[in-house]
């Protein structure tokens, strides 16, 4: 008998300060029954930082080919290939060959960011975002079948509240060797 996944509502208020971004996104969405509660957090909000229309989930954790989260152009061509944790080197290597930008969700301190940031980063690319693990981590353990987040992102801050709770903390963003250089 198969593993079932978890079904997930959830309600993100949405408020980009720097780019005006402000909205309202309601969606259903499955957890797989082999997807980590840190995979999913991250996933979520990877879905809600990006400010695109056609953002849509992949089947990258039931379906090793395709990103976790998606944007592609109506020839189906990606725009935007985000993967969320820790990508091995040859799945970035495809990404970058099959997007235009491709995003990585990632925690700021771990070992996979130690041993492959400089090799990641080479591409032309890819972007890295690197969230803390005092935000993910208490978010996975508030989790619940209707999840109702407000997310306030300011600069390289990020805010979230679920109307018990709020955590903040900041965001790193990397966007070339050079970048990553100056902030090791």
């Amino acid at each position: 008998m198969a593993n079932k996944s978890s079904i997930f509502k959830v309600r993100i208020d949405m408020a980009n300060i720097d780019q005006h971004r402000y909205e309202q996104l309601c969606f259903t969405v499955a957890m797989s029954a082999n997807e980590s509660y840190q995979h999913f957090v991250m996933r979520l909000l990877a879905y809600a930082m990006v400010p695109e229309q056609r953002i849509a989930f992949g089947q990258g954790v039931c379906n090793g080919n395709d990103p976790d989260v998606m944007v592609k152009d109506y020839d189906e061509h990606y725009i935007y290939w985000i993967d969320v944790g820790y990508p091995q080197s040859a799945r970035v290597k495809k990404a970058c060959n099959q997007a235009d930008n491709v995003i990585i969700f990632s925690l700021k301190q771990s070992d996979w960011l130690t041993r492959n940031q400089f090799e990641i980063m080479a591409y032309n690319n890819v972007q890295m975002v690197l969230l803390e693990p005092k935000l993910i981590e208490p978010l996975e353990q508030s989790l619940t079948r209707t999840l109702n987040w407000s997310l306030v992102l300011d600069g390289n801050k990020i805010a979230v509240c679920d109307h018990h709770n709020y955590w903040e903390s900041s965001i790193t963003r990397l966007n070339s060797v050079a970048e990553l250089a100056v902030k090791a």
